[in-house]
């Protein structure tokens, strides 16, 4: 009779030591951590991006806006009236044939500050250009959008010539500063963004300038 023997076969159950798990772990955790901060990035330089392009375009339309105004302004009566100090109020105004433009400098434009900004409004004195004993919000026009501000906005002439120089920011105190020092003082307002690396920063600074030839009527 044939005697069998029976080899027991040793299985290898070990599973993973504690070191291995903590080093999967770390590898896992880092991983997860670099992919969540280049998410945050994409998204906050996107945001940023929106706000840049938003800033650059109404500042473009504001100077189109004047732009245009000056140029299609019949000037036989000399309605056209250059940026000059209300010292009552610290604002500034002009006038261009039936329209008259009233801002103030460096002043943030908010919901809860309306008066601030770049105001149009309707001239009713036209050709005359006096500053308004009171501002009807609703009857005017705000050209500016929420947490803008004027930093320039400067008008020069030369017989039909006229020079138009403007900066627009965007964003509250804490991330816009202005760079005017004693010896460069303000207006003209010049500002810089404060970028964080680790916030969004909603900050936009655009500055602009056309020249424009009147074309109707003679001054």
């Amino acid at each position: 009779m044939k005697k069998f023997k029976i080899y027991n076969k040793k299985v290898n159950s070990k599973g993973f030591t504690l070191i291995e798990l903590m080093i999967s772990t770390v590898v896992f955790s880092s991983i997860l951590l670099i992919a969540t901060i280049a998410i945050i990035y994409v998204s906050k330089t996107y945001v940023e991006g929106q706000v840049v392009i938003k800033n650059q375009d109404n500042s473009q339309a504001i100077l189109m806006n004047l732009a245009n105004a000056i140029k299609f302004d019949d000037n036989s009566n000399n309605n056209i009236v250059l940026p000059q100090l209300n010292s009552s109020t610290n604002n500034y105004y002009f006038c261009i044939g039936s329209y008259e433009y009233i801002y103030s400098l460096n002043q943030l434009f908010t919901s809860n500050n309306q008066v601030a900004g770049l105001l149009q409004l309707t001239n009713s004195l036209s050709p005359n250009c006096v500053y308004p004993t009171s501002i009807n919000i609703g009857s005017s026009r705000q050209l500016l959008s929420q947490n803008e501000r004027v930093g320039q906005l400067a008008i020069s002439q030369n017989n039909n010539i006229y020079d138009i120089s403007l900066t627009i920011g965007y964003g509250n105190n804490s991330v816009l500063q202005t760079l005017n020092t004693a010896s460069d003082p303000a207006p003209p307002y010049k500002y810089r963004c404060v970028i964080s690396a680790f916030s969004v920063s909603l900050c936009a600074v655009s500055s602009l300038s056309t020249t424009v030839t009147s074309r109707i009527g003679n001054i």
